[in-house]
């Protein structure tokens, strides 16, 4: 592992430590992030992705107001090249994060995310009260240079001094937002393009 890696895991560890979330710019190499995306575009295009639900097991349902995007679940068996690229990279954050921050990581889930023009993601939570196995939560944005009139932001909300703030990050091509699963509520603000990123999860055993 190069010197700049650990040097971007040491960065990683340190920013979660101490303000819960973080974001690296060009996180992905444009080559991998341009693959990505040109494979995401693809399957939704060819209907290959699925609207999202919002739920839990059995009461799981549509709602396109809360949650308009549509989803494909990235597995090891995959046949893309790219999409085993990035579920190794993840897979090495995990493992760098485990080192440094002893947060018992066991396992990443990831998918695709399609959201059409209009859609968009309402405030909430990615950990569930009767599931604690979430703990960090990514989004990686896939995409053209993005312009303020596109919408489509990621908002977190934050503790600030004077209580709840939020800060909105266009999704830059590349771009990694990382944040604690079981602490920071975010959503995505609708969208005036399409946007495609992707959604991981870090898991840790369910205590």
């Amino acid at each position: 592992m190069s010197v700049d890696q650990e040097a971007t895991f040491d960065l990683i560890a340190d920013r979660l430590a101490g303000e819960r979330w973080l974001v690296i710019a060009d996180w992905l190499e444009p080559p991998l992030q341009q693959a990505l995306l040109a494979t995401s575009r693809q399957r939704a295009q060819s209907g290959l992705l699925s609207p999202a639900r919002v739920g839990r097991a059995d009461l799981l349902h549509r709602a396109p107001d809360v949650r308009g995007d549509a989803i494909q679940w990235l597995e090891a068996s995959d046949s893309a090249g790219c999409v085993l690229s990035l579920l190794q990279r993840l897979d090495e954050l995990r493992a760098a994060l485990n080192e440094r921050l002893y947060l018992g990581l066991v396992a990443i889930e990831a998918h695709f995310a399609h959201y059409p023009p209009g859609a968009r993601y309402q405030r909430h939570l990615d950990r569930f009260r009767s599931d604690d196995a979430r703990a960090l939560s990514a989004v990686i944005h896939l995409g053209e240079p993005w312009l303020g009139e596109h919408g489509g932001e990621l908002r977190l909300y934050l503790e600030g001094p004077d209580g709840e703030t939020s800060i909105d990050l266009p999704p830059a091509p590349g771009q990694l937002v990382l944040f604690l699963s079981g602490e920071i509520e975010h959503e995505v603000l609708p969208t005036r393009r399409d946007r495609y990123s992707v959604a991981c999860w870090m898991r840790q055993r369910p205590m």
